[in-house]
């Protein structure tokens, strides 16, 4: 089993699907984890649970398509464990699926800025 004692990990994207499991077994293995996603109440839910099963989690609402945001979700990551060894850019939509010609050139950047500049603001905040 891995064992990541000691580390500190923040995850994107963590109130559901593949960035929930991924905080969960990063716990699982050791690691104080941070569960970042814009859905507050939820994240503190699933922070709860990994706390409750012995872990070290911390919530943090956090909007990556917003620079500002994801760095002061590392500022709160530091502060409350440490350091960071760990990111997870995993927050990402998958919309607006359409043909060029019938899409929304909005909803388009939306999709640009969360897939592509929220990853771009993970790791420049982190570095």
């Amino acid at each position: 089993m891995l064992d990541l004692s000691g580390k500190v990990a923040l995850v994107t994207g963590a109130s559901r699907g593949i960035g929930l499991a991924t905080a969960e077994v990063l716990a699982a293995a050791g690691a104080a984890v941070v569960l970042a996603a814009r859905s507050g109440a939820t994240l503190q839910k699933h922070a709860e649970n990994i706390r409750g099963q012995g872990g070290r989690a911390l919530a943090v609402p956090c909007d990556v398509s917003a620079f500002d945001d994801m760095a002061s979700a590392i500022a709160q990551t530091l502060e409350a464990f440490g350091g960071l060894d760990i990111l997870v850019n995993n927050a990402g939509v998958i919309d607006p699926i359409a043909r060029i010609a019938d899409s929304d050139p909005t909803d388009w950047g939306k999709a640009v800025d969360i897939n592509v500049k929220g990853v771009y603001h993970g790791l420049r905040a982190a570095i």
